[in-house]
């Protein structure tokens, strides 16, 4: 755009006035004599001519007005209509959807308050049937007692003997038919006729009597007395019994009831969904219907209005010309005659002349007119219809228009030719001046009695001239409004909502901040020639041209009122940057108001003479050293407030992510024949990104101290992107012999989990959403490879891995690389986990580099308490830094070192490999590398290890349950045929949270060999429950164990149906039960104890008694129950049973695996005496008081969803696992055939 460079603009306009004065005084000379001759006619043609021309362009311009007019009101009518038509339809269509929405809430919270108020009703039911049991429960107690009490009284009174004779006799039996109550009625009559019996007895017969009760007075009464006390424990017993049945079928009753009103509510609701759902997909489309029909006749009725409109215009346009043209002929045929003669002399010496005035001067006017063309091209007018289909540019068009320079030919040149032959193109016009890059940018207003408000408007103009001919992201802009305090550019505050690094955070208006700010700013210039231009390219336009995606910005130094507040030291950074900033990009908007003294030692030479010059006179602007007559300057005004502000949003949000910088992957990937062709013996060398226009950056790693990278960047400065570049490019350029990985991401995303689907080869350990315990397995696991190392160098008497592998080391030696993202959550707690991880790192670090392990750690910020000492991190000599703040900058880096406070997108980074000093600093790009084109390549690499047989990474994703499936132990079990019984047998709980074999519980002969799991989470425990079934299964001959399973979950659950299917899966012996056979069980297994305890001799299987919710077994409640039975010899109690076998069984061959929902359940089924018998616990999430009685520890209240705790009591150590999630039918019918076979 150097065509509407100001230098060439006034060059243009000298060029032309020297020419048009040259041709006014040859066409004088030469026009002298014909002029005398032939004035007159002359005169009279031209007259005539302008007069008609005149007439036909005023009837034509008056035509056009009308035309306009209607055709303007037409369409304004058009665009109310439609503006109304679509009002309309989106009433409607919210109408509709408002309407049906709002029936569909109504009859939701019908439906939701109709279920609250079933499950009230039914809570309700069942807290009184409770309520009536224990009510009756007290009144039988009471009644129990007072019979005892008469029991003792007739005792005394009939004699002991007497007494037992009598109840020994065989009495009528009652009638036991009535209900509870009517029985309990009956209960009190037969007390009260035994009380009056006794006192009745007692005046028949005196005390001295007693022992002849059986006298013939007293017999018929003492027979009375004792039929009645029988008959009332009879009554009492039955009515008991009637009590517990009527509870136990008024709750059955009061359930079915409840279950029945939620089906019959879904149901409505099922049905009331569906007929919502139909009418969100009708009612819309009629309506939209409806308005494209109406919209399509509107538009249509338009065209043809437009249409008949045009066709009466060009018929009117037309008869005025043909009119003009008629009368233009009659005059001309005249005046040809008139002219001919002098015409024919005349021709020869023009001719000369004007061939001349086409090829010199006319050429000057075409330079101007294409200067206004190109201008008007560029830079439209602020106004709202110029700017409708307007979008951002795609590259730089490298001028910004700020004044129009008019011109008056005559006054300029003071002489002008005559002859229309040599007529100027016109007399008057305007010459576009603007500022165009990258040589001429910056621009200098100087005011002095005024004018700094229409000064300071054009700098605002020149701003959004900037904007709407820069790519959108691609210019950036740091403002100093000392006196406004930013009200002069506060409408450009707009464009911080969506990009702040577009205006530099905000405006500055303090002596500070400008020093600050101008430091950046020739930072930024030293960056750019030491680090982009070199001695490579003259101007960053240049390099940008060659750097394509990762082109540098342009910066802009905006001043107001300048140089208030300024400093001397702001004043020479201020002139550092106006003499060397062009050719770095940097350029300088400056309003100097000479009212105010300048700094003591500054010259404003520098400012002066590298910026285009304007200056305020007496009422108006002007150029600097260019002051013609003919000529006045016009300042461009900015766009009105409300446009302007619309513009501003435009921009800001074309430019959201255009920092973003997409260097491709594939520029620093391998060819397809280069994949695993790199060697790492002496370095680890992998492209990371781009430096400079056309150079590559390396992570360069294994050679003197560069053995160790820091990488820190704020969120969304690319950091885990550059984990990912790391990762897949040394995956793809190295073969797992020559590299590998342990990936631990404590971030709460899923970073790593790629490499975990992808079964990355390279991958040693992937821990997705790590906590802080597994994360300190995998420190000492690389600590463990360390040492391992150690020996194997000493053994062959080398230093490193090159030396290892000269020497004809046997065993593979890759290079590891531990990459720990967020590694500071390591250290947010002080206890053993921070403390270990602290030393093992700092071990690592300083003997890792001998033996080829080298760690990579990543943080969004490396200050506060929760990092590495800084002893540890001083050994990491290689550090990137990504985007970051000060405080950040100087951490990462040397206290000399702020450099990567200047990084401005994501992506953008610094290496250093200097440990931070100054010198090492290597600007570069990061490729992008998106998650398409990484899972491409990890197949690749996935196919290739396929190929050499090289096995996947040990996953640990802390979110998600285990998988059974994993279990490599439990599969190899699976595969085989047991024929010895174990002498220890083995159940697997589920994935541990540290680098080991699963979770698992042992059972022995020994006392308190039984497992108890504890916890609200019911799935999760029949799970383990489920898997310890077939653990013990796949461990013992079909005759080696028996199996009892007493599970308390309704019949047609799903969890009762999976455990029914993992229970016939095993071929062995087994006896399911529930409450109903319950005694019958336990009966037998109080048999078995017994005949083993009698002879330990007898060699027998082995017995596992899984018990699903032990808290819904309440006969195996551990207490002492009244008992109203007159015999001796009744049958045996479970709970008693149950207690014998929790203490005994174990040392026998019977074990005990129980679920409890809570604490208090345990303690009242089993007490504190019978819960030491069970040594293995599991527990999950719980609160802390509860987690301290079972195991002496809170630990179980910070366990997560899927996280369990293993207590063993007998080793005295805890476990913290992953519980296996419940597997599919596919498993159950795996493990069904591998069982029976």
């Amino acid at each position: 755009m150097n065509n509407l460079d100001v230098k060439e603009m006034l060059a243009l306009l000298d060029a032309l006035k020297n020419a048009i004065r040259d041709f006014a005084m040859r066409e004088e000379k030469m026009n002298g004599d014909f002029r005398a001759r032939s004035a007159a006619a002359e005169k009279l043609f031209d007259d005539a001519t302008v007069e008609q021309s005149k007439k036909l362009a005023d009837s034509i311009e008056k035509e056009n007005i009308i035309y306009d007019s209607v055709k303007n009101d037409s369409q304004n009518n058009f665009e109310n209509r439609r503006f109304r038509i679509n009002r309309a339809h989106a009433a409607a269509r919210k109408h509709v959807m408002d309407e049906i929405a709002g029936e569909h809430g109504h009859l939701k919270e019908k439906i939701q308050a109709d279920t609250q108020e079933a499950e009230r009703r039914r809570d309700d039911s069942l807290a009184e049937t409770v309520v009536t049991l224990e009510n009756f429960r007290i009144k039988v107690a009471d009644a129990a007692e007072k019979l005892d009490e008469l029991m003792q009284r007739a005792r005394k009174t009939l004699g002991g003997g007497t007494l037992k004779q009598l109840l020994a006799q065989k009495w009528p039996e009652p009638d036991l038919s009535p209900d509870e109550n009517q029985l309990f009625a009956q209960f009190e009559k037969a007390v009260q006729k035994i009380e009056n019996g006794l006192e009745q007895f007692q005046k028949i017969a005196p005390p001295k009597l007693l022992r002849f009760a059986g006298g013939s007075k007293t017999k018929p009464l003492a027979n009375s007395i004792a039929e009645n006390l029988a008959k009332a424990r009879r009554l009492l017993d039955a009515a008991a019994e009637k009590a517990e049945v009527r509870y136990q079928q008024e709750q059955e009753r009061i359930k079915t009831e409840f279950e029945s009103t939620v089906r019959n509510i879904n149901q409505g609701w099922r049905q009331a969904v569906r007929g919502a759902m139909d009418l969100r997909d009708t009612r819309p489309i009629e309506a939209d219907e409806r308005a494209a029909r109406i919209s399509e006749k509107h538009e249509a009725h338009h065209r043809a209005l437009l249409e008949q409109l045009g066709k009466k215009h060009a018929e009117a346009v037309t008869q005025l010309q043909q009119e003009s043209q008629e009368a233009a002929k009659i005059f001309a045929s005249g005046h040809s005659a008139k002219m001919a003669k002098l015409d024919a002399d005349f021709q020869s010496g023009w001719q000369s002349l004007e061939t001349d005035w086409k090829n010199s001067a006319l050429p000057l006017f075409d330079k101007i007119h294409a200067a206004n063309a190109e201008a008007e091209k560029l830079f439209l007018e602020w106004q709202p219809s110029r700017w409708q289909n307007w979008k951002p540019p795609q590259d730089f068009k490298n001028a910004a228009q700020f004044a129009r320079l008019e011109v008056d030919v005559e006054k300029l040149t003071e002489t002008l030719p005559k002859d229309k032959r040599l007529a100027l193109p016109e007399s008057k016009f305007f010459v576009p001046l603007a500022l165009t890059y990258p040589q001429q940018g910056s621009i200098l207003f100087e005011t002095n009695k005024g004018g700094e408000n229409e000064a300071i408007a054009t700098i605002n103009n020149i701003i959004f001239r900037l904007l709407s001919t820069t790519p959108a992201g691609k210019a950036s802009f740091t403002i100093f409004d000392p006196v406004g305090l930013g009200q002069n550019f506060a409408a450009l505050m707009h464009l911080a909502d969506y990009e702040e690094g577009a205006i530099n955070s905000r405006i500055w208006t303090q002596t500070t901040q400008f020093e600050e700010k101008l430091a950046e700013l020739n930072e930024h210039m030293e960056k750019v020639i030491q680090m982009y231009l070199r001695n490579e390219y003259a101007t960053i336009a240049e390099y940008n041209a060659r750097a394509g995606s990762i082109a540098e910005k342009y910066h802009f130094l905006v001043i107001a009122s300048f140089p208030v507040n300024f400093s001397d030291v702001a004043a020479k950074r201020l002139r550092n940057i106006a003499a060397n900033g062009a050719r770095c990009g940097v350029y300088t908007l400056v309003h100097w108001d000479q009212r105010n003294a300048p700094p003591n030692d500054f010259v404003p030479d520098e400012l002066r003479k590298n910026s285009v010059r304007i200056l305020r006179g007496e009422n108006n602007f002007h150029l600097a050293n260019w002051r013609e007559p003919g000529t006045k300057l016009f300042l461009n005004p900015p766009p009105p407030p409300e446009f302007a502000t619309k513009f501003l949003h435009d921009i800001g949000e074309a430019s959201r992510n255009s920092t973003r910088v997409e260097v491709p992957f594939e520029q620093i990937a391998p060819a397809d024949d280069k994949i695993w062709t790199e060697e790492t013996s002496d370095e680890l060398r992998v492209a990371i990104g781009r430096s400079g226009a056309t150079k590559l950056q390396y992570l360069e790693i294994g050679r003197a101290t560069r053995q160790h990278a820091l990488i820190a960047g704020k969120t969304g400065s690319g950091k885990s992107t550059l984990f990912h570049i790391i990762i897949t490019n040394l995956a793809l350029w190295c073969s797992p012999e020559q590299v590998e990985f342990y990936l631990v991401d404590f971030k709460k995303g899923v970073e790593f989990k790629c490499y975990a689907s992808r079964h990355l080869p390279h991958a040693r350990v992937v821990a997705i959403e790590s906590d802080r315990a597994f994360g300190l397995s995998v420190l000492q696991r690389v600590d463990d490879e360390l040492r391992r190392r150690g020996d194997l160098f000493r053994q062959l008497g080398v230093q490193d891995v090159a030396g290892y592998k000269r020497a004809g080391g046997k065993e593979p030696m890759p290079r590891s690389l531990l990459l720990i993202d967020e590694f500071q959550e390591f250290f947010t707690e002080e206890d053993r986990v921070s403390q270990s991880a602290a030393v093992l790192l700092d071990r690592i670090v300083r003997q890792g580099r001998a033996f080829g392990i080298h760690v990579l750690l990543g943080s969004q910020t490396l200050g506060g308490a929760y990092t590495l000492a800084r002893a540890t991190i001083g050994q990491m000599v290689i550090r990137i830094a990504l985007q970051c703040n000060e405080a950040d900058a100087y951490l990462i880096m040397d206290q000399d070192n702020p450099a990567p406070r200047l990084l401005s997108r994501p992506g953008e980074g610094i290496y250093n490999d200097a440990a931070g000093a100054i010198e090492g600093n290597s600007p570069f790009q990061a490729v992008w590398l998106s998650e398409e084109v990484r899972d491409n390549y990890l197949q690749k690499v996935r196919e290739r290890a396929d190929e050499k047989k090289f096995p996947g990474p040990f996953v640990f994703e802390g979110s998600a349950p285990a998988d059974v499936r994993e279990n490599l132990i439990l599969r190899d079990l699976l595969q085989l045929i047991p024929t010895n019984v174990p002498a220890q047998s083995r159940i697997w709980l589920g994935a541990p949270n540290s680098i080991k074999g699963p979770t698992e519980a042992i059972f022995q002969r020994q006392s308190g060999s039984n497992l108890l799991i504890v916890g609200q989470s019911e799935e999760r425990s029949q799970t383990i429950l489920a898997v310890a079934l077939t653990s013990l299964a796949a461990q013992f001959p079909k005759s080696g164990a028996r199996f009892v399973v007493l599970d308390s979950t309704p019949q047609g659950f799903v969890q009762r149906e999976f455990f029914d299917r993992v229970i016939g899966s095993a071929p062995h012996e087994m006896v399911q039960g529930s409450n109903g056979n319950l005694a019958e069980i336990m009966s037998g297994l109080a048999e078995e104890l017994k005949k083993r305890n009698s002879d330990e001799s007898v060699v027998a299987p082995e017995i596992f008694i899984f018990i699903h919710g032990l808290q819904n077994f309440k006969k195996l409640r551990n207490e002492d129950e009244f008992s109203f039975s007159s015999s001796e010899s009744g049958a045996a109690n479970p709970a008693a049973i149950f207690q014998s076998l929790i203490s005994d069984g174990p040392a026998h061959g019977i074990h005990i695996v129980a679920t409890c929902d809570t604490y208090n359940n345990v303690n009242r089924f089993l007490g504190r005496k019978t819960l030491t018998e069970f040594e293995m616990r599991v527990l999950f999430q719980m609160s802390a008081s509860d987690s301290a009685s079972l195991i002496d520890s809170p630990d179980a209240s910070a366990l997560g969803l899927h996280r369990a705790l293993y207590y063993n009591d007998r080793e005295g150590y805890t476990e913290i696992f992953r519980p296996y999630a419940r597997p599919g039918n596919d498993w159950v019918e795996e493990i069904a055939r591998r069982l029976k076979s």
